[in-house]
């Protein structure tokens, strides 16, 4: 689908489109899933960032921080996740939510034949992401 959407936008006069699922997954369900797979316990995420802090302020200038941050690379993004709250005008983690009717007007295959993401592509996700060894088995 997307490389279908990029070379309907190539044409377009338009200068900028923005390429965003048009039909969205509630990032909820997909942490739902994500979690499921991985039998970790969801949270909320100010009570996540609360968890992720302490660590950090636990390891600071600690001699094994360089291995923490390691086995824990959200560590090393505290900054990002501290300013990353949604709202009404934002995706999860803070990002901005874009408009797409400019792309939708260019790009047909952003239509209604596109399909929302499932439970099996999440899977997916978590299986090359450990193939990878991004995620541990």
């Amino acid at each position: 689908m997307v490389a279908s959407a990029l070379i309907e936008m190539a044409d377009s006069d338009e200068l900028h489109l923005h390429l965003i699922h048009p039909r969205p997954t509630p990032f909820s369900k997909i942490m739902s899933i994500i979690c499921q797979e991985l039998n970790v316990k969801p949270v909320p995420y100010s009570e996540w960032l609360d968890l992720l802090l302490e660590r950090a302020e636990k390891i600071h200038g600690h001699p094994d921080a360089e291995n923490a941050m390691e086995q824990n690379p959200a560590l090393r993004l505290t900054d990002f996740f501290m300013t990353a709250q949604g709202g009404e005008h934002t995706e999860p983690i803070g990002m901005v939510r874009l408009g797409d009717s400019k792309a939708r007007e260019v790009a047909p295959t952003l239509g209604e034949r596109a399909r929302r993401l499932e439970e099996e592509d999440v899977r997916g996700w978590l299986r090359m992401w450990k193939k990878y060894r991004f995620l541990s088995e």
